[in-house]
């Protein structure tokens, strides 16, 4: 983690490595989705916190997830509509 953090640090010091940042963001999000990550977190949360609004946190997390899995990728949600 700490990696991440100082490769972030660095690529926010000029405005090429700033646009670099934004994408590497993107790229270590879907990676960790694909990975599974937010899910496995998402549960763990839920089952071991006692504190009820990271339990809410956590299933609304896990929800979206499902969500996103069942949408078809490139997709646009109308639930907000």
């Amino acid at each position: 983690m700490q990696g991440v953090e100082t490769a972030r640090a660095v690529l926010t010091t000029t405005p090429q490595g700033q646009a670099a940042d934004a994408q590497f963001v993107k790229w270590l999000m879907e990676h960790q989705k694909e990975a599974g990550v937010f899910t496995t977190v998402s549960a763990l949360v839920d089952q071991l916190s006692d504190n009820p609004a990271a339990k809410m946190t956590a299933q609304e997390i896990a929800e979206r997830v499902r969500k996103a899995q069942v949408q078809p990728a490139g997709a646009v949600s109308t639930a907000a509509a």
